[in-house]
């Protein structure tokens, strides 16, 4: 028979846990009603336009529309998650399109990258020997100190079987690697990455250099990058090359102190070694062709353009929509004084906030993407460790622009406050 004794503590337990699971789930179930305030009761329950946030902004008596404008954000900032995101995502294209550009005009950033940037560069019509060399850099030492010299020939050479593209130094310690050092023994190369990965190579690896019936054993001493053959391509020193016919160097590059000095320079050359070589003078380096520069200052000034006119579409879309949702908060500030302009400088301070606090986003995103976005880009061109380089100037042009555009536009789009009265809120 089954006992049909009621325990009394068991069934108090059992109700206490019945109750405090009902207790919890209630509480948990009704917890937004603590968040609805008289001024949402009274408004039928509709979500307040401003100061629902913990996070309060002091409103300042002397700088009352920018203090409000900022407490407007800060109160009701989900609202703007949107607009933040789409101005980081713009900042982070024009700094992106801005560091590339900054690459041409930097010779230090040209130089690590493997680009020769000279503003004297000659070509040899002959055979050239050591003292012929030290006479023609006495010659541009009467106009400009040599900062940076390069003496080098190239040839097609065979590296393990595959064909590549050869650069041959005469001063190979010039060539900056980015892991390893120069090749400065004969039985030493450096290869870029891209030919390291192509042909499965690290450095102390053994490679076979064949050209014709010649052949010879070089060690990989490091890696470079070079934009030469889009990026196909290594160095070797000039000893190490005579094996295959190669005695002297055809091309000169000098990197000048004085770089106006440039073409006195290269007349005097022309003129006394008449026959030897042909100068020229290279003013802004001669690394990118008039036709790459002109392609990268259209690419800059597209992406500026469309920025521009983002920023005016998600302005004008913004802005309508807050205008709908805050048309009676505009009848309020109305009728406690606040003039049409007074609001519209309060859109516009808005705005700008969302824009500089979009900008600071997407600058960040910048400094720690932006390199690696572009060696995926620019890989194809041979640059795989591209020359970051952030100034004040990089970050104050894109930012300023998109800031100021987010003013101006949200200043326009905001005229229609001037068609709110005061006398709707009696009429509702």
């Amino acid at each position: 028979m089954a006992n049909k004794n009621i325990s009394a503590a068991k069934s108090l337990f059992l109700i206490s846990v019945i109750l405090l699971i009902s207790a919890f789930l209630i509480l948990m179930l009704t917890r937004k009603i603590a968040r609805i305030s008289p001024i949402r009761a009274i408004s039928g329950g509709r979500s307040e336009i401003y100061f629902d946030s913990r996070f309060q902004m002091p409103i300042f008596r002397n700088w009352l529309s920018a203090s409000l404008a900022l407490r407007q954000f800060t109160s009701n900032r989900r609202k703007y998650v949107g607009t933040i995101v789409i101005v980081s995502i713009l900042i982070f294209f024009m700094l992106a399109v801005t560091l590339i550009g900054n690459v041409l005009n930097s010779k230090t950033a040209i130089q690590s990258m493997g680009g020769l940037y000279v503003e004297c560069a000659m070509d040899f019509t002959e055979k050239v020997n050591d003292k012929q060399l030290a006479n023609i850099e006495k010659t541009i030492e009467k106009y400009s100190k040599i900062k940076k010299k390069y003496y080098l020939t190239r040839r097609y050479l065979s590296v393990n079987g595959e064909e590549i593209y050869c650069q041959i130094y005469q001063n190979p310690e010039v060539v900056p690697v980015l892991n390893g050092r120069a090749p400065l023994y004969e039985n030493e190369i450096v290869v870029t990455e891209i030919i390291a990965d192509e042909l499965d190579l690290k450095i102390g690896d053994k490679v076979l250099v064949t050209h014709g019936d010649s052949k010879k054993e070089f060690i990989v001493s490091g890696l470079f990058q070079s934009i030469n053959d889009t990026g196909l391509t290594f160095v070797m020193p000039l000893k190490g090359a005579k094996i295959f016919g190669v005695e002297s160097v055809d091309y000169a590059g000098y990197s000048l102190d004085s770089p106006q000095s440039s073409a006195k320079i290269t007349a005097e050359l022309n003129n006394i070694y008449d026959g030897i070589l042909k100068a020229k003078s290279t003013e802004g380096g001669g690394i990118m062709e008039d036709t790459y520069t002109i392609a990268i200052n259209c690419m800059k000034a597209v992406i500026y353009i469309f920025s521009v006119l983002f920023a005016l579409v998600v302005v004008v879309m913004v802005c309508n929509k807050t205008f709908i949702q805050e048309r009676n908060d505009i009848g309020i500030y109305k009728a406690l004084g606040f003039t049409a302009v007074n609001l519209r400088i309060q859109f516009a301070v808005r705005f700008f906030v969302v824009a500089l606090a979009g900008s600071l986003l997407g600058s960040i995103l910048s400094i720690y993407f932006s390199g690696r976005l572009l060696n995926t880009l620019l890989r194809n061109m041979g640059i795989t460790s591209f020359a970051v380089q952030f100034t004040p100037i990089t970050f104050f042009v894109p930012i300023m622009s998109i800031c100021l555009c987010f003013l101006l536009f949200a200043y326009l789009a905001a005229r229609k406050v001037k068609k709110v009265e005061a006398r709707e809120l009696v009429m509702e």
